[in-house]
């Protein structure tokens, strides 16, 4: 029996095959794929397979008559099976088309690897908000600031400076996100079934547990601030660099983690995402603060952002679990 999965949609067709297939199979295949080839290129073919026992006669013909009319005709092409001889048969096709195949041993592998993968919109808005969020928070650009005036820097040097530190404390963010983001991929492989569960409930529990906590962050003034930094300007900047790359943001871990589910091409991605928006927007709230203006109420983002974060986790969590 072959079944068309709900996922086929575009250049892609998803299909599982149960037992044997037989010419009743491809009566209901053969139109779904000529119907593609006349809309597109080139498609792509998720064929996943559960205790299959091969093909019968008639509909092996079949199969083997469309394959060879239009082998160059396939863009990618993932198997996903469960024996030794359904591997074997994947590596035997390999020569006789263009397409890039590969056998697949778990299904949220396989999904991932023709671009299943929904969930993850929700996991990269969630890092887009809380970037943002992240960089609002006074104590990422206001001693920059301050040390700028009281020192008289220059723009361009505090621009230079700002672009360094926001950039130390992302990449402490990503290194402990990707090792948390493959913890999550290995997981994945161990525990598939349970994985649309187990990452939605994980980002709620981090969520409610931000939600609830809501530690307040640390005052200083701005002159406190000039007198525990005001030191060489080479100096400062080390002091300050370091300072901010032991400082990652924890709270976006939580996604790395969910994301692990999706391939350590996702992982990377989210981590060029959350990168680009808090260097950004740290710099650019250096820039506008150095400037003397107040476009925002930081005071109000420093008390919630706990809560805010508390929110968007479990936000994340439950469009995660309703789209997998």
């Amino acid at each position: 029996m072959l079944q068309i999965l709900a996922e086929t949609q575009d250049n892609l067709i998803a299909t599982k095959a149960i037992g044997k297939l037989t010419e009743m199979d491809y009566g209901k295949l053969l139109p779904l794929l000529y119907n593609k080839l006349k809309r597109y290129k080139n498609i792509r073919w998720y064929f996943e397979m559960e205790d299959f026992k091969g093909w019968k006669l008639k509909a092996f013909w079949e199969d083997a008559k469309f394959d060879m009319q239009h082998a160059n005709d396939f863009e990618k092409i993932a198997m996903v099976g469960e024996k030794d001889w359904q591997q074997w048969m994947t590596e035997i096709m390999k020569p006789f088309t263009k397409a890039e195949i590969k056998f697949l041993s778990q299904r949220i592998v396989a999904r991932r690897y023709n671009g299943l993968n929904q969930p993850m919109f929700s996991i990269i808005t969630g890092t887009l908000i809380l970037g943002a969020i992240h960089a609002l928070i006074p104590n990422h650009w206001l001693p920059l600031v301050a040390i700028a005036k009281s020192e008289g820097w220059a723009k361009s040097e505090l621009m230079f400076v700002a672009s360094i530190t926001a950039s130390a404390h992302v990449l402490g963010t990503i290194i402990l996100g990707v090792v948390l983001g493959l913890v999550g991929s290995k997981l994945a492989h161990h525990y598939e079934d349970y994985l649309h569960v187990v990452a939605p409930v994980v980002l709620i529990l981090f969520g409610l547990i931000y939600f609830s906590v809501n530690l307040p962050h640390h005052h200083q003034t701005v002159k406190e601030d000039i007198q525990q930094f005001k030191k060489s300007k080479t100096r400062w900047i080390l002091i300050f660099v370091l300072m901010m790359f032991l400082s990652p943001c924890l709270e976006v871990e939580s996604l790395f983690l969910a994301a692990g589910a999706y391939g350590l091409d996702n992982i990377l991605l989210l981590a060029l995402v959350y990168g680009v928006v808090s260097i950004t927007g740290i710099v650019t709230l250096v820039m506008i603060a150095y400037k003397g203006i107040q476009m925002i109420n930081s005071h109000f983002i420093e008390h919630n952002e706990k809560r805010i974060t508390g929110l968007v986790l479990i936000c994340v969590g439950i469009i995660t679990f309703f789209i997998h």
